[in-house]
């Protein structure tokens, strides 16, 4: 018999309250916390190329107001006061650019959801969009959430959400977690994950990021082909690209081990002219469930296609799953990590985010360089390297980095920093 492995049973404990007298009945905590993680602030996706949304950026941006849920676990029968010190705050690496206060006078009742709503202004100072001006080819932009109340409140800590709205070189429309997995069993299935670029923009497709998630069975030596199609009648069309080549077939693996809800990145043999409406997905060479993330949180049910042998099906599960298409950008040669020749080198770095220090812990007997870029692609930091070692990152101002380390053999490794201070 072989053991089911991977992501099975899970718990998510929110509380965990030690205290002498403590009763059996004493399971409410006098708390208003964030109930659940901020919505994204751009229409459909969580994150999308920033060279795209630079094409018609306040167009891009949610319809006029949005909503983050809180609750109050707090029994006591007057609820808790939503006084001054609730709102939102708009930053730039560090820089605040805007911010929105809460203003409805409002009262969370005991044991409730209470759902805050802002108001975003789309004209004047006071504009509420991610402005094109800060960055050319990456940007990212940390939003803060914090709520303020008269009533006591046992855990300030939970009381501010901090969210970033990243802007890279791919497309996503889900959260980062994987709540469950999804796949399709039968040799020569193939899925296919709708995707739509805005109007006017022409891009190349050179790569795919992938979490698949270890779940039940191993099927990490399942071969599988990356494909990609336009759109007909609202489903998948004409096939437009495949890695299943006849002379020269380009095949990939499963690849489990990047961590906790960690994107593998799937470079094509030649990148793929795009524009308008196409889909993404693979075409398996075996019979057995690939098992992709599927983060069950954003519902694109409706971008989720199979086809078993007789014909595209839209997928019966709500979700979205956990594939982002790459596209050709200014800053690859800093994220290529990995190429047909050379494997990803890991590393661990801590802490992150990082003040003054950083801490980098690789195998023993590593000797190679430490870069750090900005996330314009200028290279800031560069040093010799050998063996784990500390770095002082005293230099660097608050915001967003990319870290790299590269061995004597040409092996490279990278990973994203947050200074905060």
């Amino acid at each position: 018999m072989v053991p089911l492995t991977g992501s099975l049973d899970h718990w998510h404990i929110d509380y965990v309250e030690l205290a002498d007298n403590r009763a059996f009945d004493d399971f409410h905590e006098d708390e208003w916390a964030f109930q659940y993680p901020a919505q994204s602030f751009i229409k459909e996706f969580t994150s999308m190329p920033w060279t795209h949304y630079q094409m018609d950026p306040k167009n891009r941006m949610v319809n006029d107001s949005v909503t983050l849920s809180t609750y109050s676990s707090n029994p006591n029968l007057a609820g808790i006061n939503v006084s001054g010190g609730t709102g939102m705050e708009l930053y730039y690496e560090g820089t605040l650019l805007n911010s929105i206060d809460y203003l409805g006078a409002a009262t969370v009742n005991p044991l409730t959801s209470f759902d805050l709503r802002y108001e975003l202004p789309d004209s004047g100072p006071e504009e509420f969009w991610f402005d094109t001006a800060y960055a050319d080819t990456f940007a990212i932009f940390d939003l803060k959430h914090f709520l303020g109340t008269d009533t006591d409140n046992l855990f300030r800590g939970n009381d501010t959400l901090w969210q970033q709205q990243v802007f890279e070189n791919y497309y996503a429309y889900d959260d980062g977690s994987a709540e469950s997995a999804y796949g399709i069993v039968g040799a020569g299935a193939e899925v296919a994950y709708k995707f739509t670029m805005p109007n006017g923009v022409v891009d190349s497709l050179r790569a795919v990021k992938m979490h698949f998630e270890a779940s039940v069975n191993d099927a990490s030596n399942a071969l599988f082909y990356i494909q990609i199609w336009n759109e007909i009648n609202g489903e998948p069309g004409d096939l437009i690209y495949t890695t299943d080549d006849e002379l020269l077939p380009t095949t990939y693996l499963p690849k489990y081990k990047y961590g906790v809800n960690g994107y593998y990145e799937y470079v094509l043999p030649e990148a793929v002219a795009l524009s308008g409406t196409f889909y993404v997905g693979w075409k398996q060479s075996s019979a057995d469930r690939l098992n992709i993330g599927f983060d069950k949180n954003i519902n694109n049910q409706d971008k989720i296609f199979y086809d078993m042998g007789s014909g595209w099906t839209n997928t019966s599960f709500e979700g979205s799953l956990m594939i982002r298409p790459v596209f050709v950008s200014g800053f690859d040669d800093v994220l290529a990590s990995v190429n047909s020749n050379n494997p990803e080198l890991e590393f661990e770095m801590f802490p992150n985010p990082a003040n003054d220090r950083l801490n980098i812990t690789v195998t023993d007997g590593f000797t190679g360089e430490f870069k750090i870029y900005d996330m314009q692609g200028k290279l800031l930091v560069i040093e010799n390297l050998v063996g784990s070692d500390q770095i002082s990152i005293t230099d660097l101002s608050v915001g967003m980095y990319i870290v790299q380390i590269i061995s004597e053999n040409g092996d490279v490794g990278t990973s994203r920093l947050s200074v905060s201070r």
